[in-house]
């Protein structure tokens, strides 16, 4: 599904990824993760292109509409699945199918409370829990997240982990948080210097594999 073979990646005259080997089948729940700048958001991007029109994407910078309501930002998680027309009638005039829709799923993301607010309204934790959402409303196969667990307190994050699991069999996640890469993760590729230096399945690790790598309180934050 996924394949890297010796892939490097640079930005001017830094290099951002060295030698990266990696495939990724169908049915993995993949989780990166290593200190801050080490390269992650640069690897889920390059892997998102290579099945970009069957990938769910929760980037790390907001990359919301500030001005327009909750509604709204999720509702464009499905702006590629209906015409022109209806869009902009949503836009304008929500129709009462697609309220009802965005209603149950801010319910399960806690916003159902300020499901017409505008974004620029909302807390860290929330607006994350709104990217989260538009990415799970565009009804993709494969999940990629990046920092999904920023922001959010350790209900919401479970949470915002079993509503991916609930429709995503495959997902590749960029993570500081050691336990909950553990918890809902089947393999996990730790990154340091630009390279791979872990890649195993989760029961084969122990948190303390991976804090005896990087800085705890960096992967813990």
């Amino acid at each position: 599904m996924f394949e890297l073979d010796n892939y490097c990646l640079n930005y001017g005259q830094s290099m951002i990824l060295e030698n990266i080997s990696m495939s990724i089948d169908s049915g993995e729940r993949v989780a990166v993760i290593g200190e801050s700048g080490v390269g992650k958001s640069s690897l889920l991007e390059v892997l998102r292109q290579q099945r970009a029109n069957r990938v769910a994407y929760a980037p790390q910078d907001d990359a919301l509409v500030e001005s327009l309501s909750v509604f709204h930002n999720l509702y464009m998680g499905e702006l590629s699945r209906h015409n022109f027309f209806y869009n902009l009638a949503n836009l304008l005039f929500p129709l009462q199918a697609e309220k009802s829709a965005m209603l149950a799923l801010t319910e399960k993301l806690n916003l159902q409370s300020v499901m017409w607010a505008p974004v620029s309204q909302l807390s860290g934790g929330q607006a994350r829990r709104v990217i989260i959402g538009r990415a799970l409303n565009q009804r993709c196969d494969i999940f990629v997240g990046d920092e999904i667990s920023s922001g959010l307190d350790y209900v919401q994050a479970n949470n915002m982990f079993k509503l991916i699991a609930e429709s995503h069999p495959t997902w590749i996640l960029a993570l500081h948080n050691i336990d909950l890469a553990l918890r809902y993760c089947t393999r996990i590729i730790a990154l340091k210097d630009r390279r791979i230096v872990i890649d195993a399945a989760t029961d084969q690790l122990r948190a303390e594999d991976l804090t005896s790598i990087f800085d705890s309180k960096k992967l813990l934050s």
